[in-house]
């Protein structure tokens, strides 16, 4: 142990674990905050469509802190102000939906600097692991090198080794249900709508799930599928199922003809919440 003492330390630098060091930073609290990945916000691990501030307020109405994780300006790549459900059978309905299209890096960026002006330290590029005592914890990459917090959250994401090393019961979330599995394009040269989200049902290629084409500006679209595993079957590959989906949906395929795959990301995560 380093001998290093916080009031709080959080484990994962992601818009959950920044905002609540925004938060408690501001409260006068000395905040720690551990990061694995080496640039905040890259890669980037999901759609990056952020509701609107009043969108979120119909949302989450008994949340009272939303300006901590309100975009700022430079972060929004795009405005979109309706979501698009595309049925199986390639119905569309649509209705009005306020979002921002984020550059995560540039968005988590902005909350970390926030905290670090309030006094939170920040490290990136740290695997942080927990290692609990009767009073708070000690977080760090090594026992040696931990640093105690009186109070530790567990910011780390699905499936959480803090949580799991606190000792917290497993979350119904932890099921193959209530699981998804997401993978994306970054796509470019296309001619997609700009303001308009587009979420598509179609079991054959989101099993479980739905697929998505989210545009972020400049003939750009995040352009991936979630699926659940139970529904899958064995011989399906996800890679194959987002390839699918771009070149044989009927409504998709046409929307996404002649466009470029730029870059490719993947990850897991609860879809029922904590």
């Amino acid at each position: 142990m380093n001998g290093s003492k916080y009031d709080v330390v959080i484990v994962g630098g992601g818009p959950g674990g920044l905002s609540a060091a925004v938060h408690l930073s501001k409260k006068g609290l000395k905040v720690k905050v551990f990061e694995k990945k080496k640039i905040l916000g890259t890669p980037v691990r999901c759609g990056e469509y952020f509701p609107v501030k009043a969108e979120m307020e119909k949302l989450v109405p008994r949340v009272k802190n939303l300006d901590v994780i309100d975009a700022p300006p430079e972060s929004v790549d795009t405005t979109c102000r309706s979501i698009r459900m595309i049925s199986p059978r390639g119905h569309e309905f649509e209705f009005p939906f306020a979002a921002y299209i984020l550059d995560r890096h540039i968005f988590e960026s902005h909350l970390g600097e926030i905290a670090q002006s309030h006094g939170a330290d920040i490290d990136i590029g740290i695997q942080a692991h927990y290692f609990p005592d009767d009073q708070g914890g000690w977080v760090g990459p090594t026992r040696e090198k931990a640093v105690h917090g009186d109070i530790i959250i567990a910011a780390d994401g699905y499936p959480s080794e803090t949580a799991e090393r606190a000792g917290l019961p497993e979350r119904a979330y932890a099921g193959p249900y209530a699981v998804a599995t997401n993978i994306e394009y970054l796509m470019t040269d296309l001619n997609v709508e700009q303001n308009v989200a587009e979420m598509y049902m179609d079991p054959r290629y989101s099993p479980g799930g739905y697929g998505w084409i989210i545009p972020k500006g400049h003939g750009r679209a995040n352009v991936g599928i979630g699926i659940r595993e139970p529904y899958v079957r064995r011989d399906w590959q996800i890679r194959d199922l987002l390839t699918g989906f771009i070149e044989k949906n009927a409504v998709a395929s046409k929307r996404l003809a002649g466009g470029n795959k730029a870059s490719m990301i993947g990850d897991s995560l609860p879809v029922d919440g904590p």
